[in-house]
């Protein structure tokens, strides 16, 4: 939305729907007389915000599409709150002899009214401008155990440089947190430690409107080609995992972040059944000698499956992908050459 014409329709709604509210509460004339227009105004308002929200609880509730009901509501609600929190201001001051002010501040109050939904939507506005073009092309250098990689600047991907999902989390596809990396990283420029690098493919609010090039940047050349199935929710039909992690185990807690240190040793010890009841073990034989394995549950679909090992320099990698029960191993590893081709990529150290 145009700020300008934001701020003429807030401008507008609030001297609509909000001054009548707001002078019936500032032409009180003592505080008796603002104490009951204050109770049995604010009944009504309640009402009414009690009468919308069950209404929206009900089945087959429709939303007004210009949302102008609640908009109106909410203008009138304000100037009637800011209203009485002017006056009685105001008979604070003329009872402690300041009646020319509290005249003035009468007249000036009602600018809060209008403050009240412009200073948040301009502050929104502040924290969604656009990021550097430095910041937008950055490579990210990260830490991850002993691994050092760069990861581009793509809404493909969430980085973490702590042990808490919320509170050390930086979402690329949101303008806030990647400016805030940004500016943590100096854009790119400064190195520093992280916990878990997640590429979320299947599940990204994101990729409706990723492109060809966005894609290409992460995965590769070859990525455009399933780029169609992915945005269409048919990952499945395709050799890329629906998310993958690169993670250091001893950093991270697993009971927020949903990584295994290894499903092979899972299948040793039998751990983890409850939610991956079945093990699939390919023949394919990792740096430490032991097999690719993976840790399936059915869904209507087929299989959803998972694999975590040991990657490299105290890194592990993590991820998830869906199989037909005939095609777990076979497809697990093709996600498999995917995964490690895509963060081998970005390996800075040899």
């Amino acid at each position: 939305m145009n700020i300008v014409y934001a701020l003429e329709l807030i401008f507008g709604l609030g001297l609509v729907c909000g001054l009548a509210p707001y002078l019936l509460a500032v032409i009180m004339p003592s505080w008796r007389w603002l104490v009951v227009c204050a109770v049995l105004v604010a009944g009504g308002f309640a009402y009414l915000w009690i009468h919308e929200w069950i209404l929206q609880g009900s089945p087959g509730y429709k939303s007004d599409r210009t949302g102008l009901g609640p908009a109106i509501v909410a203008f009138a609600t304000a100037g009637f709150v800011v209203g009485v929190a002017v006056r009685a201001t105001s008979l604070w001051l003329a009872w402690a002899h300041w009646r020319r002010t509290s005249l003035y501040l009468n007249f000036a109050g009602f600018a809060a009214v209008i403050g009240v939904f412009a200073i948040p939507y301009l502050w929104s506005v502040w924290l969604l401008r656009p990021v550097s073009a430095q910041c937008a092309t950055a490579r990210f250098a990260l830490q991850i155990g002993g691994a050092q990689l760069r990861v581009p600047a793509s809404p493909l991907f969430n980085i973490y440089l702590g042990r808490d999902v919320v509170a050390d989390a930086y979402y690329l596809g949101l303008v806030p947190s990647l400016r805030a990396l940004c500016s943590r990283t100096n854009a790119g420029r400064r190195t520093v430690r992280a916990t878990n690098i997640a590429l979320e493919l299947g599940y990204n609010h994101a990729m409706p409107q990723t492109t060809c090039a966005d894609v290409e940047r992460v995965m590769g050349a070859h990525a455009c080609e399933s780029l169609a199935l992915i945005q269409h929710g048919k990952i499945d039909e395709t050799d890329y995992p629906i998310s993958a992690d690169v993670f250091a185990p001893d950093e991270i807690k697993f009971g927020q972040f949903g990584a295994r240190r290894s499903t092979y040793e899972d299948a040793t010890n039998r751990a983890d059944t409850a939610l991956y009841p079945e093990f699939f073990r390919s023949s394919h034989l990792l740096a430490n000698g032991t097999p690719v394995t993976f840790a399936c549950r059915k869904i209507k679909a087929g299989h959803f499956c998972r694999a975590a090992y040991p990657w490299r320099d105290g890194a592990h990698l993590y991820y998830t992908f869906d199989a037909s029960p005939d095609d777990v191993v076979a497809k697990g590893l093709r996600v498999d050459a995917r995964v490690r081709d895509l963060f081998g990529a970005m390996l800075t150290t040899p």
